[in-house]
């Protein structure tokens, strides 16, 4: 697996990651990628969505392109929206990149908070309807999620939380970090969902967005073992 991101930076002496830009980033990746063989790739919503947002039209095109010739190598893609829309001066061009990016993928994980500023007024079901992946899980307003595999859409309710909710910072990045560890493991769809959730709810009661290990969910201690 290659993370498209903070994950794969080339590493400097110290082994920390060199301290490039995002685009450089992902003008590096973009290159490589193409005649590389992964199994999997994804584009973490934060380096992702930056990424596109401050690159051109033509540097989005060669990091779309490679992306789907690294799919066409059996690659599996996974998109994470995270849409902020001060990143975006025309929404039209953030909606057609979107476009793009869904179609290159073979997973995409969303959210009704990302995507109802991006297309205001549309249904639920309408943005489901506007990301054509295979696989497509769709966070909601409430603790849910929809999760949409070839078309079939089912509902997933997150289980209570139990503990007091000290910072949501990072329930978004812990839920797309456990749904995909879990898809990765050998789960499916709607398991790896309840996993998302699981995780989301453990670190929403911690400060920051790292949590000890021994508060991770069990679940998730063996995906990640």
């Amino acid at each position: 697996m290659d993370w498209f991101g903070e994950w794969s930076r080339p590493l400097g002496d110290d082994n920390s990651p060199v301290p490039l830009s995002a685009p450089c980033v992902t003008a590096l990746q973009a290159r490589e990628t193409a005649s590389q063989r992964f199994d999997f790739l994804a584009l973490p919503g934060f380096e992702a969505v930056i990424t596109l947002s401050i690159f051109a039209g033509s540097g989005r095109g060669r990091l779309l392109s490679a992306l789907r010739q690294a799919r066409e190598r059996g690659t599996r893609i996974a998109f994470d929206t995270n849409f902020r829309a001060r990143g975006w001066p025309d929404l039209d061009v953030a909606r057609r990149v979107f476009r793009d990016a869904f179609e290159t993928s073979d997973m995409v994980l969303a959210s009704t908070e990302d995507l109802v500023p991006l297309y205001a007024g549309e249904s639920v079901e309408g943005l489901l309807a506007k990301i054509p992946a295979p696989e497509v899980v769709l966070k909601l307003a409430e603790p849910a999620s929809l999760v949409c595999v070839d078309g079939i859409t089912q509902r997933i309710e997150a289980e209570p939380v139990m503990a007091a909710v000290v910072d949501t910072t990072a329930a978004g990045d812990s839920f797309a970090a456990a749904y995909l560890a879990a898809r990765l493991s050998g789960a499916g769809p709607l398991e790896a969902a309840r996993a998302g959730h699981r995780l989301a709810g453990v670190v929403v009661c911690h400060p920051g967005a790292i949590i000890p290990r021994s508060a991770m969910p069990a679940t998730t201690n063996r995906v990640s073992s």
